[in-house]
C-alpha cells in the first residue's frame, strides 16, 4: 500500500472517519488535524497511488509530520541518567537549583535483635543531612528538563498550527475559482520559507469573471506586505488594441490577495490577446512574479481571422499616418523659415522710425496668412486628443512631437508681432525677445527633423518587412 509518489507537502489525501468521507487534506493539514486530536492516527486515508485504504500511521514518513508530545515525557533509568549527566560540566550542575527535602532526620539503630529502636529527637540532636548524589542531582536535571522542553514544543506546535490553518483557510477559500495546478502552485508558494529562498509570489487568474477577469497573488511574504502590480497587452496579440497597460498596489493579508477588475477606462470588456501580469517589490526592477493569460474570450479560430483582420486595417492606417506625418511636419518647417525671412526683412526696415506704419501693415497681412494656415493645423490637432494617442493613433510618438513642432511655430510667431508692434526699439526686453525668437524657430527645424528621420526608418522598414504580416514596423 505505500505510495507509488515520495509523501510531499503537496499529496492530497481522504479520511474514512465515523462511517463519513471528507477532504482532501494537503499531508500539513491533516498532520495538524491529527495533532489536535481532529483525527485519530489509526484513521483510515487514502490518496492516489495507493491500492485501497489504510491507516496514517501506517505511511512512511508520515511520522515526520505529526508532533508527538509523549515522545517527549520517556522515563530514563538511573545509569542512563548518570551517563548523560557525565557530558554536562561540573560547574553546570553547580549553577542549577535543586529542591531539598527539609524534612527531619530520624535515625534508628539496634542493640540486639531484642532490643528496642531508639528515636533521637531531631530538636536537640544535630544530625548532619545528607547532600544530593550525582545520580539525584542528575535526574531532577533530567525531570525539570524534560517538563520544560515538552512545553515549549507544545507552544510552537500551538503557534504553527495556527498560522497553517490561517494560511490554508485563506487558501481554501478560492480553491474552486482557480486551477487545479494553479492551486497548487500558490499553496506550494505560501509554504516556502522567505529566510531561505527570498520573497517569491504566484500569480493565478479568477474563473468566476472571465469577461472583467481578477488575478489572485499569493506569496510568503509578511502580512502588510505590499507589492505593484502591472497588467500589459501583449501589442501584436490584441484585437482592437495595439495598447494597454494598468498599474496597481496591492497590500498582502493571510498570504494571498486580489487585484482590481481588468477593464477598460470607459467600462468596456477588455480587448481580445494576451496580457502579462508582472509583481515587483516597491523599488525594485526585476519583478518576482511573471505570467501570460489570454483574456476577452477563446483563442481559436474566429479570434485568429480577427487578429489578422485588425493587423490589415492597422497596416492601412499606419501608412496614412506615415504619409501625414510627412506632410505636416515639411510644412511647419516651411512655415517656421518662411516666418523667420520674413522677419529679418522687418527687421531691416525697424531701424528706419520713417518706414513703421508699412512694418505694421505687412504684419496685419502676414498674420491673417499665419492664422488661415494655422486654423487648418488645428482641426487635425483636435482629434490628436491624449486618449486618442494612447489606444487609437499608432504611431502617438511622432504625433506628440509634432504636436511640440506647432506649438514652437506658433510661439514664434506671436513673439514676432510683440517685437514688431513694441514702440521701444532697441531695448532691452527686445534683445531678450530676439533670442526667444531665434530659439523658438530652431526647435521648429530640430523636431520637424527629427520627425521626417523617423518616417524615412519606418518607410525603409516596411519596405524590408514581409507585406501582410503582422503589426506596422515600428522604431
Amino acid at each position: 500500500m505505500t505510495p507509488r509518489f515520495p509523501l510531499g507537502d503537496d499529496t492530497l489525501w481522504f479520511v474514512y472517519s465515523n462511517e463519513n468521507q471528507s477532504g482532501p487534506f494537503s499531508t500539513p493539514e491533516l498532520a495538524t488535524r491529527i495533532n489536535r486530536r481532529e483525527f485519530d492516527k489509526s484513521v483510515h486515508v487514502w490518496t492516489q497511488g495507493l491500492e485501497d485504504w489504510t491507516t496514517a500511521a501506517d505511511i512512511p514518513g508520515f511520522a515526520g509530520y505529526c508532533l508527538d508530545i509523549e515522545s517527549f515525557q520517556m522515563v530514563a533509568d538511573e545509569d542512563a541518567q548518570a551517563s548523560m549527566m557525565a557530558r554536562v560540566p561540573d560547574m553546570a550542575l553547580a549553577e542549577t537549583e535543586f529542591i531539598v527535602d527539609d524534612s527531619p532526620f530520624v535515625e534508628t539503630s539496634f542493640a540486639t535483635a531484642t532490643s528496642k529502636p531508639v528515636v533521637q529527637e531531631a530538636a536537640t540532636t544535630e544530625i548532619e543531612t545528607p547532600l544530593p548524589t550525582r545520580k539525584e542531582k542528575a535526574a531532577k536535571f533530567l525531570k525539570h528538563y524534560r517538563l520544560h522542553l515538552a512545553v515549549a514544543l507544545a507552544c510552537i506546535a500551538s503557534v504553527i498550527g495556527i498560522w497553517i490553518s490561517s494560511s490554508n483557510s485563506a487558501l481554501s477559500r478560492i480553491q474552486g475559482d482557480v486551477a487545479v495546478s494553479d492551486y497548487r502552485d500558490m499553496r506550494r508558494t505560501m509554504g516556502e520559507s522567505a529566510r531561505l529562498v527570498g520573497t517569491i509570489a504566484t500569480v493565478s487568474i479568477s474563473s468566476t469573471t472571465p469577461e472583467t477577469p481578477r488575478f489572485y497573488i499569493a506569496t510568503n511574504a509578511s502580512e502588510g506586505t505590499r507589492f505593484e502590480v502591472a497588467i500589459e497587452g501583449v501589442p501584436e496579440s490584441m484585437v482592437g488594441r495595439f495598447f494597454y497597460s494598468m498599474q496597481t498596489v496591492v497590500v498582502i493579508k493571510d498570504g494571498i490577495v486580489q487585484t482590481p477588475r481588468l477593464q477598460e477606462k470607459n467600462g468596456a470588456l477588455i480587448h481580445p490577446g494576451l496580457y502579462r501580469v508582472s509583481v515587483r517589490v516597491p523599488g525594485q526592477i526585476k519583478p518576482i512574479a511573471l505570467k501570460t493569460f489570454f483574456l476577452g474570450g477563446s483563442d481559436g479560430a474566429d479570434y485568429e481571422r480577427n487578429l489578422e483582420e485588425y493587423h490589415t486595417k492597422l497596416r492601412d492606417q499606419a501608412a496614412s499616418e506615415v504619409v501625414e506625418l510627412r506632410q505636416l511636419a515639411d510644412t511647419a518647417m516651411k512655415v517656421s523659415s518662411d516666418s523667420s525671412t520674413w522677419f529679418a526683412e522687418m527687421m531691416k526696415r525697424a531701424r528706419s522710425s520713417a518706414q513703421r506704419s508699412e512694418i505694421l501693415k505687412a504684419w496685419g497681412q502676414r498674420n491673417s496668412e499665419f492664422g488661415q494656415m494655422n486654423s487648418q493645423f488645428a482641426a487635425m490637432e483636435a482629434a490628436w486628443t491624449p486618449t486618442a494617442l494612447a489606444t487609437e493613433i499608432f504611431y502617438s510618438d511622432l504625433y506628440s512631437t509634432l504636436k511640440e513642432t506647432l506649438a514652437h511655430m506658433r510661439k514664434a510667431h506671436t513673439q514676432q508681432g510683440e517685437f514688431l508692434n513694441s514702440k521701444r526699439l532697441p531695448d532691452a526686453k527686445s534683445d531678450e525677445l530676439l533670442k526667444s525668437i531665434s530659439l523658438e524657430a530652431l526647435s521648429v527645424q530640430t523636431k520637424g527633423q527629427a520627425i521626417l528621420k523617423s518616417v524615412s526608418e519606418i518607410e525603409s522598414r516596411t519596405q524590408r518587412s514581409v507585406r501582410g504580416k503582422g503589426l506596422p514596423a515600428r522604431l
